[in-house]
């Protein structure tokens, strides 16, 4: 529910009796403990040895349930998120056997960083501030079985209880309630009723998947391919964090797996609100709220946005794809005071490119940075060590803005796009005044008559002095697919590129660069052969676009079978080696899961 904290289950069964945690999402993604609410059982003065348990784990959209049997003792307990702030964790103790059994409980937890401090500790309630984060951790246990005796230091607790009685075939009911929360929140703990919680939350885990799997697309028939949309929507929503700090909305994270992803990115957050308009449209909406929020008076959206909003990284931007996720939003909610709200960011946002980033004013655009940096250029295109730009150099359009020396194929496809796009929005609510010049088709003329090369069948950079196509084959030439600016001609040469065994087609397809070509690396860095799922989403849609169906339901079950782990309880990848399979780079990422649920949908 956005929650700033996140938990696992203990691969040392030394934590067994609880769960690893809680993690901390902000700033670089810190472990508070490796389980801070431990229970343990006791017996005639006896403490039971978890490492004698059967014990089983079930992860389902929702929640996690750990199931221990030890000394004819059943332990369940059952974790899920009851607010944006607030977790609970439940533990029901029953005694399986004939006869009574008298049993006494202890909870314990330690932290791992000397800087966070326990202050406060009373009958069943702990208090944990953490000042690196400007948070505080505050535990409650409910109800106290019996007498409660709390041993606190600064780093660790150990709350003790007297025995008790538990009947054959009866339980104990124990529930931890946690909400990790900023200096800014009411810290004040709820009085969540976990029965009521967890009807709450199995409802709302059953609406997205009801949302999504409404399609009639014939991959989700597939039990193992559903699975991989089901587990897709798990990912996007864990990655899900509510408003805190300089945040003024929800949006997402890339991955809570990695510890530079702990913002919210441009690129990212257009990506995944698409798919979260298949199955939870309101994050949609929050996802392009968070990153307008920031959008300054010259009409640029910032790379990505922090709980610092000193942090925000304005050296540059990311394509122009906020308009698509707000088309895909509409025709799921047909909510026209929502287009309303952001229409006009788009179009300054749109009109900003051309400001900004068209060096020679031709009505052809160029990846640039704000600081004149090479770097951050390249990070304006999404594809931060792509081939294309090895020679590209720095020119200056302004005191605020630099271009890179060549004219990009997908940022003017983009921009193509981006106009189709705006314009059906303002038909949408009966609106046919728009600030954006009707210039698409000269645009799209320019792109098919300056930037395909007929040798190789396919769209390229172009170098601005040279006048020249920077002939290196990558993701780039086949947006014209997936914007619907190519011609037939060119789709149908497009695609011959695209299904060559020697170039796109391999084990799993759609390299970010031509295998055949020299520098084809794909475990040097992003951009230089592995397989990014965004890009291949663009060219199975692409290719569906111009009726290539056959090859494209063909490449999306490669994609599908291919990709290592997909198809078994493994974590979604940032990206894939062509080669091999393996997952490469962050695990639990969120616009790869974006775009598999896409590709499921859009059959």
């Amino acid at each position: 529910m956005g929650a700033w904290h996140a938990y696992t289950v203990p691969e040392n069964s030394e934590y067994y009796g609880g769960f690893s945690g809680p993690m901390m999402a902000s700033l670089f993604g810190e472990w508070i403990s490796p389980c801070f609410a431990q229970w343990s059982l006791w017996e005639d003065g006896k403490r039971f040895d978890w490492n004698m348990a059967v014990r089983r784990v079930s992860y389902l959209p929702g929640s996690i349930t750990q199931y221990y049997v030890i000394r004819g003792i059943e332990v369940e307990q059952k974790l899920l998120f009851t607010d944006k702030r607030s977790s609970m964790i439940r533990t029901v103790i029953t005694n399986s056997g004939k006869v009574n059994r008298k049993l006494s409980f202890q909870l314990e937890g330690v932290l791992w960083s000397s800087e966070n401090k326990i202050t406060s500790p009373s009958a069943g309630v702990v208090n944990v501030t953490i000042p690196k984060h400007n948070a505080t951790l505050l535990q409650r246990v409910t109800p106290l079985p019996n007498k409660t005796k709390v041993v606190s230091k600064d780093s660790s607790y150990v709350m003790r209880w007297d025995a008790c009685d538990i009947a054959p075939k009866g339980s104990v009911v124990l529930d931890i309630e946690h909400q990790y929360c900023f200096k800014t929140d009411n810290e004040t703990l709820s009085n969540s009723d976990f029965v009521t919680a967890e009807k709450a939350n199995t409802s709302r885990w059953q609406g997205y998947l009801d949302h999504y799997f409404q399609s009639t697309a014939p991959l989700l028939n597939d039990s193992r391919y559903a699975r991989v949309a089901a587990k897709a929507i798990v990912t996007m929503v864990t990655n899900y964090r509510s408003e805190a700090g300089d945040l003024k909305h929800p949006g997402t994270f890339p991955s809570l797996s990695y510890h530079g992803f702990y913002g919210f990115w441009s690129w990212d957050s257009w990506k995944h609100a698409v798919a979260y308009a298949y199955f939870a449209p309101e994050m949609a909406k929050n996802n392009l709220r968070s990153m307008f929020d920031y959008q300054d008076r010259h009409g640029m959206v910032a790379d990505c946005i922090y709980m610092n909003a000193k942090e925000n990284n304005w050296r540059d931007t990311k394509p122009p794809l906020a308009s698509w996720a707000v088309v895909k939003i509409f025709e799921a909610t047909k909510d026209s005071a929502f287009v309303r709200e952001i229409l006009p960011k788009l179009e300054r946002y749109h009109q900003w490119w051309y400001d900004n980033r068209d060096h020679d004013k031709n009505g052809l655009c160029e990846y640039g940075s704000t600081d004149g940096s090479r770097i951050a250029a390249a990070w304006e295109s999404g594809m931060d060590n792509a081939v294309r730009f090895d020679h590209a150099k720095m020119i200056k359009n302004n005191e605020v803005a630099w271009s890179l020396d060549q004219e990009s194929v997908d940022l003017n496809s983009y921009l193509y796009y981006d106009a189709c796009m705006i314009q059906k929005l303002h038909h949408s609510i009966g609106d046919s005044i728009s600030g954006i010049k009707d210039n698409q088709e000269s645009l799209k003329k320019m792109i098919q008559n300056k930037m395909f090369g007929d040798e190789h069948g396919f769209f390229f950079d172009i170098d601005m002095y040279k006048k020249t196509r920077i002939e290196t084959m990558g993701p780039e030439g086949w947006i014209p697919l997936w914007t619907k600016v190519a011609t037939k001609e060119q789709a149908r040469s497009i695609v011959r590129n695209v299904m060559d065994t020697c170039r796109f087609n391999t084990f799993v397809p759609f390299p970010t660069l031509d295998a055949s070509h020299p520098k084809f690396n794909p475990l040097e860095g992003y951009w230089r052969g592995p397989v990014w799922l965004d890009q291949a989403y663009f060219a199975i849609k692409g290719m569906r676009n111009y009726g290539y169906n056959k090859e494209a339901n063909r490449m999306t079950c490669k994609i599908l079978d291919h990709c290592q782990g997909l198809l078994q309880q493994s974590p979604i990848h940032e990206n894939y080696h062509p080669i091999t399979g393996e997952g490469l780079n962050a695990i639990g990422f969120s616009w790869s899961s974006a775009h598999l649920l896409m590709m499921l949908r859009e059959e």
